[in-house]
């Protein structure tokens, strides 16, 4: 019999720049802020897939206006799918391919194993768009259309009423993955 082992590739603070755009210092003041968790006692700060998700969610949202005190309650969140999405592809994997492929089924066990998310408790994965309505409230969906069909009549105008920011995470994950330049996951199949 055997299972699969998921070894998360980790990034420095200089990859995780490099990868999503905030800088060294920023990624510091962040920390130093409590926004972002903090460093084990004398290491430096270390990124796997999830934290560099969520990162990279953190600071598209803080350029498009958004400040990381918003979105840190959900950033895990996002992270989380991030990751998943970014292991659909198959750059993102080294090593022996787990069975099933690159599904979001194979991606959500991978990070169930390196990084547990909050996203995937109940075995739920949140819909590829992020939407942030503009009364500061979040929504997950398959489709804009879907998603402003969806909003009631007397939230309307404060949900729609300003800018709204739409999100893919898919494509997210994909830009993670590219900048990465390696692969974010290793697997191996062992002998139990």
């Amino acid at each position: 019999m055997f299972t699969y082992r998921y070894t998360p590739t980790l990034f420095t603070p200089a990859d995780a720049e490099r990868i999503t755009g905030c800088s060294v210092t920023l990624q510091r003041d962040w920390r130093r802020r409590n926004l972002l968790p903090p460093n084990e006692a004398g290491r430096e700060a270390r990124f796997n897939a999830v934290a560099l998700g969520e990162l990279l969610f953190m600071h598209v949202m803080a350029d498009r206006g958004i400040g990381p005190q918003q979105t840190r309650p959900i950033a895990d969140l996002a992270g989380g799918a991030i990751a998943c999405y970014a292991l659909q592809y198959d750059d993102a994997w080294s090593g022996e391919m787990p069975p099933g492929g690159l599904s979001m089924s194979t991606a959500v066990g991978a990070i169930r194993k390196i990084a547990p998310s909050p996203i995937l408790q109940g075995g739920a994965i949140m819909a590829p768009l992020f939407i942030w309505w503009a009364d500061g409230t979040e929504f997950w969906d398959t489709s804009v259309d879907h998603a402003i069909a969806g909003v009631a009549e007397p939230d309307m105008y404060k949900k729609l009423g300003g800018p709204v920011v739409v999100l893919d995470q898919n494509l997210i994950g994909a830009l993670l993955v590219a900048r990465a330049g390696r692969p974010l996951v290793h697997s191996e199949r062992v002998e139990i």
